[in-house]
């Protein structure tokens, strides 16, 4: 017996040792690592591109040790190697200043994702960079003198859950003592230029007859009769001048009311934003009745806000809103109310096919209007939906607001239980009153949507897919989805709430377009209309729609 284990042991060992030998060999040698070169070039030139900052980060799961990311600088002739790279799939990125665009080899988000194994070389990657254009000019008065001080801005519309609102694109820049302005490294596009003058705080003992409106270029003071000016790839587009005439001015006077309370004896601010999305904004202060006064005010649609900032921890912001029309006459009896906000109860219920817990669930409102009057409205904490499915929010500040409840199981969509639908509308607070309870109603029967994108016949790898929300949820984008489809040209939609949409597919597309109205509606001639009804499975087959027509 003893003998037959001596020999059984010295089997074994016999056999284990040169697999351990090889093993103890096998973590003792280096792992081959993989190359990515290539070369960068001007996209409108077409010329190599020196300094350009080319990075290649690491998206497959972290391994001990391993590198997560790797980068190398252009030479003279473009070129660039990233080495050392661990086996995995990796997302590319160049950039360098002036520059505000990349696209590489076989455009779109597919070819900035490469896989390469242990000691591959993966070579003659093309990159383009997409030089920003510069747009100068002066701004002068009616008499021909510059103007200096003065913002110049440019402007583009975009879709939010706020609705479509025109918002600016850089920081804008002023006008020299000569009134002249440079801005530099514009993306491609077509937008708005606007010239704002600076507003005057303080009230003279006469009051200006006349006074400096924003204006557009094309020296519209109006952005409906105004033009937007197109911007190509590394354009210098000089001599956008601006005049701006001096127009008809009166005074806006007006009394803050607190409700149910008197009036502290700190100063109230009050706020003349216009509804033109102008970056001014007229401020004033009340005096210890509440009165205030505006002066040098133009003709035009504005919002009027007043609020009173919280003293302490403990104390909360009174608040207030209502639209204003200024015409030719000065406007007398501009009052305002303000108050701390109302309380706004909700309540889900799960449907016979429903079942859903409703602890994990947070309620958010979302302002709605201008973006500048949203700055000044009050925040309001989110509410946590309780086991009932019932929710509270407090101190609701006046005004418009959405409501967004998240998450919701796969598969799942709310719809609300009663007439007007909250869900689309918006929740209204008027008159420092609580609406009604809010009663919505939990589905398990959301739509899906499937379908594949081609180019020329063949799957478009990389292409994005965009649904658009039709009718009252036109311009909500919460209501919509995108997708990029994979390498069989596939794409998939989940979780969509019944109703009526558009989609559309581009096989490359800059991402901030895809929630650019004006852009959106160049291609709605080539968009499919699409109604989907609650549980529908929908099946889709889309053309991409060229890069050469979707990027400037």
């Amino acid at each position: 017996m003893k003998y037959a284990v001596q020999v059984l042991a010295l089997i074994l060992g016999i056999t284990v040792l040169p697999a351990a030998i090889a093993m103890a060999q096998g973590a003792g040698a280096p792992q081959a690592t993989a190359v990515i070169s290539g070369m960068v070039i001007d996209a409108v030139t077409r010329q190599p591109v020196k300094g350009a900052q080319v990075r290649a980060r690491n998206l497959s799961p972290s391994q001990s040790g391993a590198p997560r990311a790797g980068s190398a600088t252009t030479d003279a002739e473009g070129r660039f190697s990233i080495d050392g790279l661990n086996e995995g799939r990796y997302i590319l990125f160049a950039s360098l200043e002036g520059y505000v665009g990349q696209r590489f080899a076989g455009a779109g988000l597919a070819s900035r994702l490469i896989t390469v194994g242990a000691g591959q070389h993966t070579s003659d990657l093309l990159v383009e960079l997409t030089p920003g254009a510069t747009i100068s000019g002066h701004v002068k008065s009616a008499d021909s003198k510059p103007l200096a001080g003065v913002a110049v801005e440019l402007l583009r519309y975009f879709q939010s859950d706020a609705g479509k609102q025109l918002r600016g694109v850089n920081a804008p820049v002023f006008t020299d003592a000569a009134g002249e302005y440079h801005i530099h490294g514009v993306p491609a596009g077509n937008y708005y230029l606007r010239a704002v003058p600076p507003t005057h705080s303080g009230l003279t003992k006469v009051a200006p007859k006349t006074a400096l409106a924003p204006t557009y270029f094309g020296n519209m003071t109006d952005v409906a009769n105004a033009a937007t000016v197109p911007v190509r790839p590394g354009g210098f587009f000089a001599g956008m001048d601006f005049t701006l005439a001096p127009l008809h001015a009166v005074s806006v006077k007006g009394k803050v009311l607190v409700v149910g309370k008197v009036l502290p004896s700190s100063q109230v601010q009050v706020t003349l934003i216009s509804n033109d999305s102008a970056t001014s904004q007229h401020e004033a202060k009340a005096d210890a009745k509440g009165d205030f006064e505006f002066q040098g005010i133009t003709a035009g649609d504005y919002t009027l806000v007043a609020r009173i900032e919280p003293t302490n921890a403990k104390s909360k912001m009174l608040w207030g809103q209502r639209p204003l029309h200024v015409g030719n006459a000065n406007l007398r009896g501009a009052d305002l109310r303000i108050s701390g906000g109302v309380q706004l109860n909700g309540r889900i219920r799960a449907d016979e096919k429903a079942s859903a817990e409703f602890t994990h669930m947070t309620a958010d409102l979302i302002p709605q209007g201008d973006s500048a009057v949203a700055a000044l409205m009050p925040s309001v904490d989110n509410a946590s939906v309780r086991s009932d499915g019932t929710f509270t929010f407090n101190d609701v500040p006046e005004g418009v607001h959405l409501l967004d409840i998240n998450p919701l199981p796969q598969g799942y969509f709310l719809k609300s239980s009663t007439s007007p639908d909250v869900l689309e509308s918006g929740v209204t607070i008027s008159n420092a009153q609580s609406p009604p309870t809010l009663e919505l109603t939990l589905s398990p029967d959301a739509a899906q949507l499937n379908g594949s994108v081609l180019n020329d016949q063949m799957p478009a790898s990389g292409a994005s897919v965009v649904l658009i929300p039709q009718g009252a949820r036109t311009n909500q984008l919460r209501f919509g989805k995108r997708s990029v489809t994979d390498q069989s040209g596939r794409f998939s939609m989940r979780s969509i709430v019944p109703g009526d949409y558009k989609i559309l597919a581009f096989q490359a597309v800059e991402r901030s377009f895809l929630s650019d109205p004006e852009f959106l509606a160049r291609f709605e001639d080539r968009a499919e209309s699409i109604h989907i009804r609650e549980g529908d499975t929908l099946n889709l087959s889309l053309d991409a729609i060229p890069a050469e027509e979707s990027i400037p």
